[in-house]
This record gives structure tokens, C-alpha cells and sequence, in this order.
């Protein structure tokens, strides 16, 4: 019986344990600038395309989800990417990677201002479209 209870309380600390590390994983990451910056990027994508959409009478609720799964990632990816890359030495990796997923939604969003009709010189349009090759 004295066993089971020592495995048992055993068990208790390590769940604990575990929940405490979640919780600072998840108050790390939306502590992010980065991270925050990201959402930022897919939010304002989401919007501008859903705005483009309604323009053109193709939007549809359904879709608004898999937009949501295929973008959010990149936040999760960049986190861990940061995390994995100062542990080992590699912060200039950090910055290289926020920088193209930046340039990712950049690219989205001046796109879908230009479908809606803002200005934006022809020249610019090319660079990052370009540059973002990794739409």
C-alpha cells in the first residue's frame, strides 16, 4: 500500500511539473514580440482576404478555418525555431527566419491591397513578389 501511495504522489509531482512547464512555454510564446508580430501578420492577411473575397462575392465561411491551420504555424515554428537555435548557438538564425515569414505576409498583404484597389507601384509589387517566392 506505502508503495502505491509513493508512485502515486510520485506521478502527482511529475503532472505537476509538466503543467508548470506548459504554462511557461505558453506565457513565453504569446510573450513574444516576435510571436505577437506574427499573429499580427496572419490577422491582417485574414482580414485583407476576406475583405478581397467579399469584393469579388467568393467569400464563404469555411474557409476562414483551413486559412487559420495553413498560417498560424509559422508563429509555433518561429517559437520553437527560437528556442531550439539560442539553446545551441544559433541566434542569428532567429532573425533570418522571422524576417522571411514577415516577407511571407508582407507579400500577401500588398497583395490584397492592390486588389482592392490601393495604389502600390507596380516596382514594389515585383520586389517582394520575388523576394516572397515561398507563398
Amino acid at each position: 500500500m506505502e508503495i502505491t501511495r509513493m508512485a502515486g504522489s510520485a506521478n502527482d509531482a511529475s503532472v505537476s511539473a509538466f503543467i508548470v512547464t506548459l504554462q511557461t512555454l505558453a506565457a513565453a510564446f504569446f510573450a513574444d514580440a516576435g510571436v505577437r508580430s506574427i499573429i499580427s501578420a496572419v490577422l491582417l492577411a485574414l482580414a485583407l482576404s476576406v475583405l478581397v473575397a467579399w469584393r469579388k462575392g467568393e467569400f464563404t465561411f469555411y474557409r476562414l478555418p483551413d486559412f487559420l491551420k495553413d498560417q498560424l504555424p509559422y508563429a509555433a515554428i518561429y517559437f520553437a525555431l527560437k528556442l531550439f537555435a539560442e539553446q545551441a548557438g544559433w541566434g542569428a538564425v532567429v532573425p533570418v527566419a522571422f524576417g522571411l515569414i514577415m516577407l511571407k505576409f508582407g507579400s500577401s498583404v500588398l497583395d490584397s491591397l492592390a486588389a482592392l484597389g490601393v495604389p502600390i507601384p507596380q516596382s514594389v509589387l515585383e520586389l517582394v513578389r520575388k523576394s516572397g517566392s515561398v507563398k
